[in-house]
């Protein structure tokens, strides 16, 4: 195979490649305020291609919920729906946080669906983390050509060989999407809890204080109280 034959075939593993690259799905993360009684949706569109490839599909996705108000707690209702519209997977009265892993239906586009019940009397924050596809096997082994210079070069600009990589960086982008959205979604839940602990230090140091000034008002109402007490009778000094 000349020189030029083989510089062909690289090119077109390339362009496959940087063509496979395109189509994985991005980690998608979005931010939305709901009033109590509505709902908002939030869809991602799967390709074909990724349900082509060995192994089970599945949706995935974390969220987190906070009320606008800390007086308040949040009642907010998760649905998922499949490209067919059916109701795939929901969760009631979340209060804090979700996760979900489903099985996919086919490529389309699927919908998170998020209801903020009239319970909540207050506005909530529903910050969804990721929400995307992986797959549950592991990426197969792409097998390396043998033999001389020649048989590799050609086994190389192989359709079938090309389709094989492209599956396998298919499904590493998928398991990157996966691993990163994890990710941010401790990222956030570790910011989260040092939230709570610092607002939980700063109501513990104002209760305390505040328990403080009331026992030395009650004090100080016990010995006006005494002292007047005494204060009215008359003194005997008996020799």
């Amino acid at each position: 195979m000349s020189l030029m034959e083989c510089f062909r075939s690289s090119a077109a593993l390339l362009a496959g490649l940087l063509a496979l690259l395109a189509v994985v799905p991005d980690v998608h993360a979005f931010k939305v305020v709901i009033a109590p009684g509505k709902t908002e949706c939030i869809a991602e569109t799967i390709e074909s291609e990724h349900f082509q490839v060995p192994g089970g599909a599945r949706i995935e996705g974390a969220l987190f919920v906070s009320p606008k108000s800390p007086h308040y707690v949040p009642y907010v209702t998760i649905r998922l729906h499949s490209p067919q519209g059916d109701q795939m997977w929901s969760q009631q009265n979340v209060q804090s946080e979700a996760h979900f892993n489903i099985a996919g239906r086919g490529p389309g586009t699927y919908k998170v669906c998020l209801y903020n019940g009239f319970e909540s009397h207050v506005d909530v924050v529903v910050d969804l983390v990721y929400f995307t596809l992986g797959h549950m096997r592991r990426p197969g082994q792409v097998q390396v050509p043998k033999g001389t210079e020649e048989n590799r070069n050609k086994d190389l600009a192989n359709k079938d060989h090309l389709e094989d990589v492209k599956r396998n960086v298919m499904v590493v982008g998928e398991l990157i999407d996966i691993l990163s959205g994890e990710q941010k979604y401790l990222h956030r839940k570790l910011d989260r809890h040092i939230e709570t602990v610092k607002s939980n230090n700063a109501r513990t140091f104002w209760y305390a204080g505040l328990e403080v000034l009331v026992l030395l008002a009650v004090t100080f109402v016990n010995l006006a109280v005494t002292t007047g007490y005494f204060k009215g009778l008359p003194v005997r000094i008996t020799v």
